[in-house]
């Protein structure tokens, strides 16, 4: 049902754990990356502004707070994600394929999201998705393409 990758001499093993791979690793490679930036007034004459940045790994372990605080499921997004995946690693492609949906509909729920969370107390408006967030929508969007590949395949094995 799977087939080996190569390039040049060297071979890739099973296409599922490279594509799996990729996905898993584009999702941990997110959280090193900003997924917010916002302003700080530093000088209200003046008017100069500093860019700061809420880090994805912040947001992965205070980011279920969120859930309560603005009514925001985006969150769950991450455990959907997981559930899809290790669903994938099994070959239960059809049910990988909709929690990977319900992933991406809950990350389009950060769009929603107008402030982020600085200190416990202060909250301050978004003003730009970093690159962290990006790279998080795409892990759960290469998952969906690859449960897609995952069902064609098995439906041409039958």
């Amino acid at each position: 049902m799977s087939s080996v990758v190569s390039i040049g001499k060297r071979r890739f093993g099973d296409t599922k754990w490279v594509a799996l791979g990729t996905c898993g690793g584009v999702y941990l490679l997110s959280l090193a990356f900003p997924a917010f930036h916002w302003y700080e007034a530093t000088n209200v004459v003046l008017e100069t502004r500093t860019l700061h940045s809420t880090q994805a790994i912040e947001l992965l372990f205070i980011g279920w707070l969120g859930i309560f605080d603005q009514h925001n499921p985006a969150w769950l997004a991450n455990i959907t994600f997981w559930i899809a995946f290790f669903l994938s690693a099994r070959e239960r492609a059809t049910k990988a394929l909709t929690w990977a949906v319900i992933t991406i509909a809950l990350q389009l729920f950060t769009f929603r999201l107008e402030e982020t969370m600085w200190t416990e107390k202060v909250w301050v408006p978004i003003d730009s998705f970093g690159a962290g967030f990006y790279l998080w929508l795409t892990s759960a969007t290469a998952l969906v393409l690859w449960c897609v590949i995952q069902i064609q395949k098995q439906r041409r094995s039958k």
